[in-house]
């Protein structure tokens, strides 16, 4: 009805006023959250899709990115050309185009923060006509919105005050090894580690560009004389005799992810130094035996993250530096060497709260060896694993893998499980 928004007729914390003055006055002059423009709707048929929900203050950031990535994957609401390479977008991004940064490069930053496939740069923008028809109004189903699951690869960097509690339990086994001509050798023993990685991480810039964190890791190691034993006796503590196993906490460090360009939100940076915190992460035993827990030594690990999506499917790949220094806490007195692991993941998207996928990697060595830089070893896994939402902040993640190959490497398999609180 005319006039309906202007009306003052609210009385808000004292003061009465009409939807307009709480909107653009208390709202926006005060606070300046573009995702304001996805949840203050006005039933319209070109408006943002309606909540089904209340909005709670304990979960207002939530819900306010659930219902910006709602609208931005609707195809009603952000219309993709890709035969005509255009893309049409809302009024909204042109009425309040200062809200998302003023030029067009900015408002489509905005969107593909948001975006499961993000808008290609070589299409071009405009706006098409706003239909302030009066929408029917239908309940959104559960899954319709993009959960955490989803939208928190790690090629996605949280925003500032957002945080990530990451539990990541890897557990590998072997019994047979594989030499420099990749034939399997059966070692006539089980040998089975785990790592634990725990990570906290704090997003420290509005746009997304910058997060900090810190990292430790817990590490056990069990050399079973019995082949058919079972690799969850892994944990304990015994340094003599057939039988040997041993648990550390290993090393503890910072770390730091950014995203390199404004223009490729989906690519971004980790780098983490590991420092060693136990002293005989590599030992010898009284019988001379040599005893591998962890490398002894500082270690400097950088990943290159990029996903993609297809519709449901999303293509994810990872670039890895690992370089272990040598110090002189090093027991085995082998020289510094680095792994440059390239890992792919193919995720198919059944639902909203479930993930399905792939993997593979590629994973080489490189050092000195006889006096001369050279190709060391290598190894090659493949992978299938699942992705759930438990609840609206935490994650859970199985991977299963399998050694298929190697060269002086091992011929084992790991078992995977992941956990991830985001709020």
């Amino acid at each position: 009805m005319p006039g309906f928004f202007e009306q003052p007729g609210y009385k808000v914390a004292g003061q009465t006023l009409s939807l307009n003055q709480l909107e653009k006055q208390q709202l926006f002059e005060a606070f300046g959250d573009p995702r304001f423009h996805f949840v203050l709707v006005c039933a319209a048929v070109s408006c943002p899709p309606l909540a089904a929900f209340a909005y709670q203050p304990d979960k207002l950031d939530q819900q306010l990115d659930e219902q910006t990535r709602l609208a931005l994957n609707d195809d009603g609401f952000v219309r993709v050309n890709h035969a005509a390479k255009k893309i049409q977008l809302s009024q909204i991004f042109n009425w309040y185009a200062h809200h998302f940064g003023g030029s067009q490069q900015a408002i489509r930053n905005f969107i593909n923060q948001y975006r499961k496939q993000p808008l290609p740069e070589s299409y071009s923008l405009g706006y098409y006509p706003y239909d302030w028809s009066l929408n029917d109004y239908q309940p959104a189903a559960a899954d319709q919105a993009i959960s955490n699951v989803q939208y928190f690869t790690p090629s996605v960097l949280l925003k500032k005050g957002q945080i990530e509690v990451k539990l990541f339990n890897n557990l590998y086994t072997q019994t047979a090894f594989r030499d420099a001509n990749r034939q399997k050798m059966d070692l006539g023993e089980r040998q089975t580690y785990f790592t634990g990685i725990y990570q906290f991480t704090i997003g420290v810039s509005q746009n997304r560009r910058w997060n900090v964190g810190i990292e430790a890791y817990l590490n056990s190691v069990r050399q079973d004389a019995d082949p058919g034993s079972s690799p969850l006796r892994i944990f304990g503590s015994n340094k003599t005799g057939e039988n040997f196993s041993k648990t550390a906490l290993a090393y503890l460090g910072p770390r730091i992810r950014f995203s390199p360009f404004a223009s490729i939100p989906r690519l971004s940076i980790t780098s983490s130094l590991q420092l060693p915190l136990s002293k005989d992460l590599e030992l010898i035993d009284d019988q001379g035996n040599s005893r591998f827990l962890a490398h002894n030594r500082v270690n400097w690990f950088t990943q290159v993250f990029f996903d993609q999506y297809f519709g449901d499917f999303q293509l994810f790949t990872e670039f890895d530096l690992l370089f272990r220094f040598k110090t002189k806490r090093t027991s085995f007195n082998q020289p510094a060497f680095f792994r440059t692991p390239l890992t792919v993941f193919l995720s198919y998207f059944p639902n909203s709260r479930s993930t399905l996928n792939l993997n593979a990697q590629y994973s080489p060595a490189w050092g000195k060896s006889n006096g001369q830089f050279s190709y060391l070893n290598d190894f090659v896994q493949l992978g299938a694993g699942a992705k759930y939402q438990l609840t609206p902040d935490i994650n859970l993640e199985i991977i299963y893998t399998n050694f298929i190959s190697s060269r002086n490497q091992g011929a084992g398999q790991t078992f995977n499980l992941g956990i991830v609180f985001i709020r």
